[in-house]
């Protein structure tokens, strides 16, 4: 068990990886409805929605779940932000790079050109 986390957490972290192997990729409401269907969840409200999209992101953020498992479909990417064009620019010339490694480039919390993964880098780190 993830430190911190309730037992009811993990098993709907565990419900939904298995839901999401099955029907992935998926959005988060897609998620909650086969929960709820399931009685997994009480309803579709809010609260409940919020809830499992928390406990998915800290799935993810924990490699539990792959980010590409969850799509979001409403909403449209505005740009390409600088850590994807790096980590673009850097497959391009670099094969050390893992393919989770470059999925994760989509995930802007994550600076994986500063973090000297490609050999090319120069950066510098303060």
């Amino acid at each position: 068990m993830s430190r911190g986390q309730s037992q009811r957490s993990r098993d709907l972290i565990e419900a939904s990886q298995q839901i999401l192997s099955e029907i992935q990729p998926a959005t988060v409401r897609a998620v909650c409805y086969r929960l709820f269907t399931s009685k997994l969840i009480d309803s579709m409200r809010k609260n409940e929605t919020n809830k499992i999209s928390r406990l998915l992101t800290i799935a993810r953020e924990n490699e539990e779940i792959p980010w590409e498992w969850i799509v979001d479909e409403t909403r449209e990417p505005e740009r390409i932000s600088g850590v994807e064009q790096s980590a673009g620019l850097c497959a391009s010339h670099c094969k050390q790079l893992s393919p989770r490694l470059l999925a994760a480039a989509s995930d802007p919390r994550r600076d994986l050109v500063g973090k000297g993964n490609c050999p090319r880098n120069t950066r510098t780190r303060a």
